[in-house]
């Protein structure tokens, strides 16, 4: 698959894990807070289903990442201790959370 069938994805990882991020926020959880403050349930739920499948495509970690590079992903999962895989599962179940947000 393309990067052209992860849009919303593309869209937040470029908007929010570009090559300057670390100089906005000091972790990828503040990252994803301020997103969710910043965006509605239903776009959180767009940018989550697209994670999921991302994580069908099944690939491999130099794949994966890579691919999250093409989304214009500047973050390296391994600075928190996690693969590639187990990054965008958090992110997938961080985004998805049921918490009260903003609803535009």
């Amino acid at each position: 698959m393309s990067t052209a069938n992860y849009p919303k994805l593309e869209q937040f990882l470029g908007a929010y894990f570009h090559q300057d991020w670390a100089l906005v926020d000091p972790d990828s959880a503040t990252v994803v807070a301020h997103y969710r403050k910043k965006n509605s349930a239903r776009t959180l739920v767009g940018v989550a289903t697209e994670l999921a499948g991302l994580r069908a495509e099944k690939l491999k970690e130099p794949q994966l990442r890579r691919r999250l590079s093409e989304l214009g992903c500047y973050f390296d999962p391994a600075s928190e201790r996690k693969t590639c895989t187990q990054w965008i599962l958090w992110l997938q179940k961080s985004l998805a959370d049921e918490s009260p947000k903003k609803t535009k």
